[in-house]
C-alpha cells in the first residue's frame, strides 16, 4: 500500500497499488477532486505523479520496505527509479520504513541513490519523549497522571516506543473502566499486571525465532554476553564472539567468518542488536531482550537431565 501522508491534514488521498505482472497497476486513488490511475506502463507512474505534486506535496511511505525478497528485484529497482525521477522535479518524498537492515536490503535492488538519502533510525525515546508518549494521548481524553506514576511507567517501559504503548493503553483502560479522570501510584499497581504480561509475551515470541537453529542461538547468547557490561559494541567485537561460539559447530571447510557474517545480518534483521544510523556502535535492539534469552538459556540448561 502507499500512503500520502497528511501533513496538517492538507492532503487527503491514499493510492492502492497491486502488483502483477511485474507492472505497476492502481486499484484506487484520489486527491480530493482529482482521481489517479495508471495503466500498466512505469512511464505512466512517473506522469501521474507528477501531475499529482503540482496540486500539493506528496508523501510517499513505503511499509516493509526491507522485504525485498518478497518482490521482483527488477521490479522494485524499476519503482525507485521513478521516485528518484518524482523527486528531483516536483515536491514529493519517498519514505522507506523498515528493520534496521533495510540499506543492506536495499543494496540488492542497486539503486546507489538510496546511500544519499537521509536515513533515521528509531531507538530509544528522551525521558521527555517518553513521558509525552503516555501523558499527552491520556490528556486527550481529559486523563491525567501524577508524575510519580508517570516516571514510573516510563522508567517500566524504558523508554522503548513499543512498551510505552503498552503502557499508555493499559493506563487508559483502567481509567476509563473505573471512570478516573487522574491514576495515581495505587492505580499502577493494578495495571501493571497487563503490560508485564505483554512484554513477557513479546520477549517468549522474539526468542523462539532465536532458538530455530542452534547457530542463530548461539550467535544471540554470545553477542547478549558480550553486552552484559556495555551499553554498546563495537560491530568487531560482537563478530569476534560470534565467531568464538560458532566455532564448534561448523562442518569441515566452512569459513568461520562467513558464518559468522550470516549469522550477525540475521540478529540485526531480527532487531536483537542494531546499529544508529549516525554511530559506529551497535547496541541492544530491544531493552532487556538480551538478558532474556540468557536467562532462558540458563533455565533450560539447568532443567536439562
Amino acid at each position: 500500500m502507499l500512503n500520502t501522508l497528511l501533513a496538517e491534514q492538507l492532503a487527503t488521498s491514499q493510492v492502492e497499488t497491486t502488483v502483477q505482472g511485474g507492472v505497476p497497476q492502481v486499484a484506487a486513488g484520489s486527491v480530493k477532486t482529482t482521481v489517479i490511475a495508471l495503466d500498466r506502463r512505469w512511464a505512466d507512474l512517473e506522469k501521474t505523479l507528477m501531475a499529482a505534486c503540482s496540486q500539493r506535496p506528496i508523501v510517499l511511505l513505503v511499509d516493509e520496505a526491507h522485504a525485498i525478497n518478497k518482490i521482483d528485484t527488477g521490479l522494485y529497482q524499476e519503482f525507485l527509479n521513478v521516485a528518484q525521477e518524482v523527486a528531483g522535479k516536483a515536491p514529493f518524498l519517498l519514505a522507506l520504513v523498515g528493520t534496521p537492515d533495510l540499506p543492506a536490503a536495499l543494496s540488492a535492488v542497486g539503486s546507489t541513490f538510496i546511500e544519499r538519502a537521509q536515513s533515521v533510525g528509531i531507538g530509544l525515546l528522551e525521558c521527555s519523549e517518553a513521558e509525552a508518549a503516555i501523558r499527552e494521548p491520556l490528556a486527550k481524553d481529559a486523563i491525567q497522571i501524577d508524575a510519580e506514576a508517570l516516571a514510573f511507567a516510563v522508567e517500566d517501559g524504558q523508554r522503548y516506543p513499543y512498551f510505552l504503548q503498552l503502557w499508555g493503553k493499559a493506563l487508559w483502560n483502567t481509567a476509563m473502566t473505573v471512570g478516573k479522570e487522574r491514576l495515581t501510584m495505587d492505580d499502577l499497581e493494578s495495571t501493571r499486571q497487563t503490560p508485564q504480561a505483554d512484554k513477557l509475551g513479546f520477549y517468549a515470541r522474539r526468542y523462539d525465532e532465536l532458538i530455530k537453529n542452534h547457530r542463530i542461538k548461539a550467535a544471540a547468547l554470545a553477542v547478549a554476553n558480550a553486552f552484559k557490561d556495555a551499553d554498546s559494541c563495537h560491530p568487531e567485537r560482537l563478530l569476534g564472539a560470534i565467531e568464538e561460539a560458532l566455532a564448534p559447530l561448523l562442518q569441515a571447510g566452512e569459513a568461520l567468518d562467513e558464518a559468522a557474517s550470516q549469522q550477525f545480518k540475521a540478529l540485526q534483521h531480527l532487531g536483537f542488536a542494531w546499529r544508529n544510523p549516525r554511530e559506529t556502535v551497535l547496541r541492544p535492539g530491544i531493552p532487556s531482550l538480551m538478558d532474556f534469552a540468557l536467562a532462558q538459556s540458563q533455565q533450560a540448561q539447568a532443567s536439562a537431565p
